[in-house]
């Protein structure tokens, strides 16, 4: 009865929020601060078939209708078709951009992309290393973690549980900056990596799996401790999993105690929608009844109050 109550406390506070983006979360030092929600976890985004096939026919069309170096529509056609999974097609496109326009950021990258979708990891790292060198910057800068797993996909140690990112987040159950690295620079850069990779890459997956581990530790060192235990989850889901991760996502569970309870709540809502339903509307008239009791109360006060 305890725990309905609560549900429906719980669900009653929530929805008459839900348009408030700010929650609150625990650091690592214990203390709670108010902060956005959406840290933690990347969103795989599946992309619209039956749009990309229309903006496939489009780009065709207007490279056609424009002169025939217009490498900008060839370009982006086979763009789509990498997204279409067209593999094959789009890289001969791009050798024959590469053939009449050679050192295009654009191609090399492409390319290097292709490669891997292909499951030719020497080539794709390649030329992602020469898109790097014709445009440092792009990405935001965080190539640098494209080369990694690729690096990793040749050694074949893309099942192991250590880091494909080569960082270092200490051996115990809190994690540490151990190599003194710019935190904030890796967040956004493994944010932005993940964010590229989900457009093709659904669970399982080791290799985004290991990522989601580190990017867990980042989360609990710079963010909240709730984003490091959704990003441990997501890494399970993927498929990594190690001793170390366990421990941490314990302790920092131990370390949560209302976001321990509400994500308990999200839990039992997700497997019972239509329980929930019932409970918040009976919750919602509940309070309505009892608004309407206490407002009848007060008015017969003030009337006797008066007089």
């Amino acid at each position: 009865m305890n725990r309905i109550l609560l549900i429906l406390t719980y669900l009653f506070i929530t929805q008459a929020s839900f348009a408030c983006m700010n929650e609150y979360r625990t650091n690592l030092d214990g203390s709670v601060q108010l902060m956005q929600t959406h840290r933690g976890i990347v969103y795989y985004h599946k992309l619209n078939q039956s749009e990309l096939l229309l903006d496939s026919v489009s780009l065709w069309n207007s490279y056609l209708e424009k002169d025939a170096d217009s490498i900008e529509y060839l370009s982006d056609y086979a763009a789509t078709l990498v997204y279409l999974a067209h593999y094959d097609q789009a890289k001969n496109i791009y050798f024959q951009i590469e053939n009449t326009s050679p050192n295009r950021y654009t191609t090399a990258s492409n390319l290097g992309t292709t490669y891997e979708l292909l499951g030719q990891p020497d080539s794709a790292l390649f030329w992602i290393k020469r898109s790097m060198k014709l445009n440092p910057k792009s990405h935001g800068g965080s190539e640098w973690i494209h080369v990694k797993i690729l690096e990793a996909q040749i050694k074949g140690t893309t099942e192991n549980s250590a880091s494909i990112l080569g960082l270092d987040f200490g051996t115990h159950a809190v994690p540490i900056n151990a190599r003194g690295d710019n935190l904030d620079d890796l967040v956004n850069d493994i944010d932005h990596q993940l964010s590229e990779r989900l457009k093709f890459v659904d669970a399982p997956n080791k290799t985004v799996g290991n990522i989601y581990y580190d990017y867990g530790n980042l989360m609990a060192l710079t963010s909240s401790l709730e984003s490091a235990i959704v990003s441990y989850f997501e890494a399970e889901r993927f498929g990594f999993d190690s001793e170390l991760m366990q421990i941490r996502k314990a302790e920092f569970q131990s370390r949560t105690k209302f976001t321990s309870f509400k994500g308990a709540v999200n839990d039992f809502i997700k497997e019972h929608l239509i329980l929930s339903l019932i409970l918040f509307l009976v919750g919602l008239i509940f309070s309505i009844w009892v608004l309407r009791k206490l407002f009848r109360k007060l008015k017969k006060w003030k009337v006797k109050k008066s007089n």
